[in-house]
């Protein structure tokens, strides 16, 4: 399997909520055009862990990314590493 990861970094010169809009309006158009393509590729959104553990622990957000089954990866900026796949099937957003 393939994965394709659109990475977001939440700048601090725009708000969560809309660096949030412009995540999920990318997040589902790329999700879609992967769908009726030949790509098997599985869509990710990367966050950084911080944001993951602040704003991503909203349940307005949660239950968003529930339902639209969402599959994130966090890591870290400064070490450039990732810290955790979260595939929209385990329940552990």
């Amino acid at each position: 399997m393939l994965v394709a990861v659109e990475v977001k970094n939440f700048r601090e010169t725009d708000s969560y909520n809309n660096e949030f809009q412009r995540a999920v309006g990318q997040y589902l158009l790329y999700r879609d055009l992967l769908t009726h393509s030949d790509f098997t590729h599985q869509l990710f959104l990367g966050v950084p862990m911080e944001i993951y553990q602040s704003f991503f622990s909203d349940a307005a957000v949660k239950r968003l990314l529930v339902e639209l089954k969402f599959n994130l990866v966090t890591f870290d900026p400064e070490t450039v590493t990732l810290v955790q796949w979260i595939p929209h099937n385990t329940g552990n957003l």
